[in-house]
């Protein structure tokens, strides 16, 4: 899935020009690490949704983010902004002077005026669906297929994401959360939200 992913010309073609000649030995790697909701160096409250680092000799060598982003993208400039801070070593100092690409998921196609790949879901799906039909009743794809499911399914256009998808903002308790782990929220009429899917 990940090397479709990458395969994507738009992904290919900035891949290319970031790493120039050292593009094929960079992508065959030695180790792909990828993490999840990955937090900026404390205090800051940055939080990328998916970061996918390669490592050649127990050295990265490449750092990609995928943000996955609302359909209404009401200013492109703020988000250029949001996903920069991904990349500023005051944050994630780890990922100092390592090749770095940002890629945006949206829904739609975006024209974003910063050095941003943008793909869209249906890309994702369209990935998805062809690597699930070439290992066809493969045990090992079995979670692939659910998850392929899950995103195909729900509300037959991926709503799911952008409408019912319980979030409860953790505003000045986020340190506390950070600390003990745990997210509360009281059961009152002005916490009152609609069952999540």
């Amino acid at each position: 899935v990940l090397a479709a992913i990458l395969n994507i010309t738009k992904i290919k073609n900035e891949l290319k020009r970031i790493l120039g000649s050292t593009y094929k030995d960079v992508l065959q790697a030695d180790f792909i690490q990828v993490d999840a909701e990955m937090l900026a160096q404390p205090p800051a409250k940055i939080r990328r949704d998916i970061t996918i680092s390669f490592l050649k000799g127990r050295r990265k060598v490449l750092v990609i983010v995928i943000e996955a982003k609302s359909v209404k993208l009401n200013n492109p400039k703020a988000i250029c902004k949001q996903l920069s801070m991904y990349f500023d070593d005051k944050y994630f100092p780890k990922d100092k002077d390592i090749s770095q690409l940002g890629i945006t998921l949206t829904k739609y196609n975006q024209i974003l005026n910063c050095e941003f790949v943008g793909i869209t879901w249906s890309e994702i799906i369209s990935i998805l669906h062809n690597v699930l039909n070439k290992n066809k009743n493969d045990r090992e794809y079995e979670l692939l297929e659910e998850y392929f499911k899950f995103i195909t399914k729900v509300d037959k256009s991926m709503k799911y994401y952008e409408k019912e998808v319980l979030s409860i903002s953790a505003g000045s308790t986020f340190d506390l959360i950070k600390e003990y782990h745990i997210h509360a929220c009281p059961n009152t009429s002005r916490y009152s939200y609609k069952d999540a899917l």
